[in-house]
């Protein structure tokens, strides 16, 4: 992990962006899981997916789900309703 990734881990101090970087980072390097950073536009927001049993899942901590979990390809949908 960068000096970035620490800097936001030590402080717990960040935007969405590095947040999303440090979460992807952790979870590919010890869980070994595909990670990916995705950013969207219009919100100006970022956040990270995890691949898990053939899909992407949604996995960020501030834009998460009360309930249950969302599949990437359904968050947008999900946002709308909420």
């Amino acid at each position: 992990m960068g000096s970035m990734g620490r800097f936001v881990a030590v402080q717990r101090m960040g935007a969405c962006w590095e947040f999303a970087v440090v979460m992807t980072t952790l979870l590919r390097d010890v869980a070994g899981v595909y990670t990916r950073v995705v950013y969207f536009e219009g919100m100006d927001h970022a956040l990270p997916e995890v691949y898990l049993k053939g899909r992407w899942w949604v996995f960020g901590a501030s834009h998460t789900t009360p309930r249950y979990p969302v599949a990437a390809r359904s968050y947008a949908s999900y946002l709308r309703r909420e």
